[in-house]
């Protein structure tokens, strides 16, 4: 045992032995398969040298392209090519010296019975029903038709004699993607883990699975936004011919009831077998996988529907995806797998790596505001709540972010709307607050602006994207800020949203990142976007906590962080804004500085504060359960450094009803549930530091020591081994705690 100057020898605290989890302790899955565990450099390397397959090169494409010019309005060429369409028409307007009026149309050049064709036999056809045909200059016909964009592609289907879909193009990550699942798949792996961050195109990637190993996509989930892209997907390009998406919700759009399980599973099963008019085998997904469908009740349908599947030889593949708590995907793949598991991930700053052209850059804005001013903003809730003094601080600070003083923000003109959500507080304030910003805030700077609330009053998930695309479209020349309190931060696309915005007191979580990656979609012309996060926590020291923790789990230890820190500042900038009653000081995240930003961040993610709002959103109800059924005590206080507000925690973000989520535990108050996870994260929070004071491993540390614990060593690594971010917040401790004098000060002399 090791001594310390200034410190008593230590002593085994005296403890009550209260944590006995009720919950079943699964055994951590034997059978998964992940990638090499690569250096952070070694990831670098192999994304940087990766080259994309083109699967279209060589297979004949008929292409529609339209031009500004007199002599050709109303004229559409209509030509053929084995390469690039983009290739080959910008060849056609550089010789030409013609102005694309946009990108060239299309199409895989194949009829009904799969044969092919060339220009040339389309052209004839149009000759037959007596388009017009441009000469050219010699005096030989031209490609050019006198025809409508519309009526050319309508021609082309009774050419083709069926419907005809514009070809997806995957993009460079896609098709790396799309080689990892096919390797995995062609190794014999039926069961896939995909951990694919924001704006990868998972829809897409699972209906191209499917149509390479043809087999027909069963979505299941509970998140309808997501079920609505694939099905806007498909019906755009149609790459599978059947399809269908199967909500997990009971009839009233809640969990569903015992009585009401068989119907429901019946059901599903009676719509795959109705749209399975192919009789092909079947590739379930669950995306979104993070968003209730972990659920007891949801992973119980999901394996009835797949089991019934199984018996009858139809089921090929099971795949779950999400851009965050990946972990909970596997818990439902481990709910109905029968062989081994592959997991695949792509962080964004992969991505950025394999497609630099085609993603945006992301400017990362944090807000702290400071102050004792009643008449500030001094609490984003409070403040949201309050209908006047409160509306107007909020609306001082959007006006802040809307006009000149832009914090260095990127502009373009091109994509001018903004994606803003607060924490849940009732709909009623929301729809206060956008009439209030309509009333007095309409015109900023001599720019119109339209606020618009997104909430069940006025669309619904399904329909959340068409419906802002709609109030754009509606709204010419004026700049449009939608405010959500959770609808459409997930399965949302909207290219013209430029700038997402985060209101909140508590560290970022899953949702919220999310909801900040609306500002991601990428768009010809958009190399860049905004992430802002706004929050009045704070201090004289900075709050680290930002959107990026997802993708920096991976990096095991400090050089790692570090290192995977310096890679994503060459594709972002990352800037701390503390604004008091009287200063303004910004602090920008460098190549130099970033060292000592992950130090700190190393210690703020590592507070008991921070990992219990990190337990709230990412445990699972089996794991919070056990905590909240179990007879928990904390004896630590919390106080919030410079400020006199109070550090009340509000992970469940109540609504007016104040009511709360169904955790199926026993019916314990907030405030309880606070304490007991609080105790349970405090007791956790011990173990690295023991470990390493005792110069082991913490596998290694021995009963003696686990005896006098207040948590056992079975739910220890029970937790540790089902969520990425613990494992990785104590692994932080472990290694922070290598120096002697952070290891006494913050762990060792407390115990004492």
């Amino acid at each position: 045992m090791r001594k310390f100057e200034n410190s008593t020898t230590y002593v085994k605290p005296v403890v009550n032995d209260w944590f006995k989890p009720v919950a079943k302790t699964e055994p951590v899955q034997p059978n998964v398969f992940r990638k090499p565990e690569l250096t952070i450099e070694q990831r670098i390397n192999v994304l940087t040298k990766y080259e994309s397959p083109d699967p279209l090169m060589g297979v004949t494409k008929i292409y529609f392209l339209e031009v500004y010019g007199s002599e050709h309005d109303g004229y559409v060429k209509v030509g053929d090519t084995h390469r690039a369409v983009e290739e080959r028409n910008s060849e056609t307007v550089i010789n030409a010296a013609l102005i694309p009026k946009s990108p060239a149309l299309w199409y895989i050049a194949k009829k009904f019975d799969t044969s092919t064709f060339r220009d040339k036999d389309f052209h004839k056809f149009l000759e037959k029903k007596e388009y017009k045909r441009k000469l050219n200059h010699k005096g030989t016909k031209s490609e050019w038709f006198l025809i409508t964009l519309e009526d050319a592609i309508k021609e082309l289907e009774l050419f083709c004699q069926k419907p005809i879909f514009v070809s997806v193009e995957p993009r460079n990550a896609q098709n790396y993607l799309l080689e990892q699942e096919q390797k995995a798949i062609d190794s014999g792996f039926k069961y896939i883990n995909a951990d694919y961050c924001m704006r990868s195109g998972k829809t897409i990637l699972s209906l191209l699975i499917a149509k390479n190993n043809n087999w027909m996509p069963v979505y299941l989930g509970k998140n309808l936004t997501s079920q609505n892209s694939a099905d806007q997907d498909n019906n755009e390009y149609g790459i599978v011919p059947c399809m269908t998406t199967e909500s997990l919700h009971g009839p009233d759009g809640k969990e569903i009831t015992d009585a009401e399980f068989k119907t429901k599973v019946n059901k599903i099963i009676e719509n795959v077998d109705s749209e399975n008019k192919l009789n092909q085998n079947l590739a379930f997904y669950v995306d979104e996988a993070d968003d209730g469908s972990h659920t007891i009740k949801s992973c119980a349908i999901i394996k009835a529907v797949v089991d019934h599947f199984k018996k009858t030889g139809q089921f090929a593949f099971f795949k779950s995806m999400t851009g965050t708590r990946s972990h909970l995907g596997m818990k439902i793949i481990n709910k109905v797998e029968d062989g081994p598991i592959k997991e695949i991930s792509l962080a964004y700053w992969e991505m950025q790596i394999l497609q630099p052209e085609t993603t945006c850059k992301r400017r990362y804005l944090s807000l702290s505001f400071y102050t004792k001013n009643a008449s500030g903003l001094s609490n984003i809730s409070d403040a949201m709540k309050n209908k006047n003094d409160g509306h107007k601080s909020l609306a001082t600070t959007i006006v802040g972010l809307l006009g000149s003083k832009n914090f260095d923000l990127y502009e373009n003109d091109d994509f001018p709307h903004w994606f803003m959500k607060f924490a849940t507080v009732g709909k009623s304030n929301a729809k206060a607050l956008v009439r209030y910003l309509n009333k007095t805030c309409s015109t900023i700077e001599c720019v119109e602006y339209h606020f618009q609330e997104i909430n069940g009053d006025v669309t619904t998930n399904k329909e959340a994207e068409k419906f802002c695309k709609k109030v754009i479209k509606t709204n010419p020349g004026k700049k449009i800020v939608f405010i959500t309190q959770g609808m459409a931060t997930t399965s949302f696309s909207v290219v013209e949203i430029l700038n997402s915005v985060v209101f909140s007191d508590n560290p970022p979580t899953a949702d919220d990142v999310q909801a900040l990656h609306r500002a991601a979609t990428w768009g010809p012309g958009k190399d860049e976007c905004n992430m802002i996060r706004v929050t009045t926590n704070a201090s004289n020291e900075f709050d680290w906590h930002s959107p990026y923790e997802q993708e920096t789990k991976d990096a095991k230890d400090r050089d790692s962080k570090i290192r995977l820190g310096r890679q994503m500042l060459k594709q972002g900038t990352m800037i701390h804004y503390i604004i008091g009653d009287d200063f303004e000081s910004p602090y920008v995240i460098t190549e130099g500085n970033v060292e000592d930003v992950i130090d700190k961040k190393m210690k703020s993610l590592s507070t008991t504060t921070s990992m219990v709002m990190m337990a709230f959103d990412e445990f699972d109800e089996d794991l919070k359960n056990a905590i909240f059924n179990s007879d928990l005590t904390s004896n630590s206080t919390n106080k919030k450094s410079g400020t006199d507000k109070g550090d009340k925690i509000d992970p469940f973000g109540k609504g007016e009803d104040n009511t709360l989520p169904n955790t199926r535990s026993k019916e314990i108050g907030q405030t309880e549930k606070e304490k007991k996870l609080k105790a349970f994260v405090e007791a956790a929070r011990n173990v690295p530091a023991i470990a390493r004071e005792q110069e082991v491993t913490m596998q290694e540390l021995s009963s003696e020591f686990w005896g006098d614990m207040d948590i056992t060593k079975e739910f220890f690594f029970r937790v540790y081994n089902s969520s990425p971010l613990f494992k990785d917040r104590i692994d932080s401790i472990f290694n922070l705690c290598e120096d002697d004098n952070y290891l006494v000060n913050n762990y060792l002399d407390k115990l004492v």
